[in-house]
């Protein structure tokens, strides 16, 4: 994910290689009318994020993160599944299964609850997983007060410190589900 690097917002740091998303994202782009989604894994916690089209930044794919079974994060351990239309292969809805931290750590219960914990459809009010619907949920969570800005913040932290995010830092947060390119980034994010 893309975010400034400490005290000066003229620069992006990123988790993701420029050499490999350049190429990737024009991929993707080559391929936007066959691409209905791209899923991937991730060793700690759950997201979305939006890949775009390099030249242009036109939103193109939603790209749905799977959560890990790690517990350093709210979602986590957990397990996502995702539904999709049989015909068009569309992405229709997201579910997050996960175990409570406080019920869980430290036990040795098998039997521990697995529970549905996050919905991305009920907590951004998705009637589905579109890259239009999802950019209509992106620009409704601008402001730190919003629903969808408080949903992420609950699924990203589960309520647990440090991890949570502030008025402050949620401009990296927010500006990183859409913008995966640091040019992208600098370009349109704003502290």
């Amino acid at each position: 994910w893309g975010h400034w690097a400490t005290g000066d917002t003229s620069h992006a740091s990123t988790d993701w290689r420029a050499d490999f998303m350049e190429p990737f994202c024009r991929m993707i782009a080559s391929h936007s009318n066959t691409i209905a989604g791209v899923l991937c894994g991730h060793y700690h916690n759950r997201g979305w994020r939006v890949i775009s089209d390099p030249v242009h930044s036109n939103a193109l794919v939603d790209l749905q993160i799977a959560n890990g079974l790690l517990f350093n994060h709210g979602a986590n351990p957990g397990f996502t599944v995702l539904t999709y239309d049989r015909n068009t292969l569309a992405l229709v809805q997201e579910n997050t299964y996960s175990l409570d931290y406080t019920t869980w750590q430290g036990s040795l219960n098998a039997a521990a609850p697995w529970s549905l914990r996050f919905s991305q459809n009920q907590g951004l009010n998705l009637a589905d997983l579109s890259v239009t619907n999802l950019m209509d949920a992106w620009a409704a969570m601008a402001g730190f007060g919003s629903q969808g800005a408080q949903y992420y913040n609950n699924e990203y932290t589960g309520g647990r410190l440090p991890l949570i995010c502030t008025a402050s830092n949620w401009p990296v947060y927010y500006n990183a589900i859409r913008w995966m390119l640091p040019r992208h980034f600098l370009e349109n994010a704003r502290p």
